[in-house]
């Protein structure tokens, strides 16, 4: 049986599609792994301590190697163990609540 239907008009050019344009997206980094460790081994005498790890816990042990050698003396750290963190951010001056209470104005 013959198809009776007539023939569908051809699409315009001028016409978008149906999908938009895909956003750019970079591909994926190659070796993207976890942070990098550090590993640091020093020697005092026939002491000897290793440190593996972030580079910021490296650091904070670096800093404190002094307690830690007394420690392993036997000797008392030199300054107690602490968290050190950096000094507040200053706070802008508030105004004088007792001078201008409730908007009222001073007359002399």
């Amino acid at each position: 049986m013959p198809d009776d239907r007539p023939a569908r008009p051809a699409r315009p050019t001028d016409r978008q599609s149906f999908q938009a344009a895909r956003p750019f997206r970079p591909g994926p980094r190659p070796d993207a792994g976890p942070p990098p460790h550090h590993s640091v081994r020093i020697r005092d005498g026939d002491r000897e301590i290793e440190v593996t790890g972030s580079p910021m816990f490296v650091r904070q042990v670096l800093e404190d190697l002094h307690n830690i050698w007394a420690q392993l003396g036997g000797e008392p750290p030199r300054q107690p163990a602490s968290i050190r963190m950096p000094s507040p951010a200053p706070r802008p001056a508030d105004p004088d609540p007792s001078s201008a209470e409730a908007g009222e104005v001073a007359t002399g």
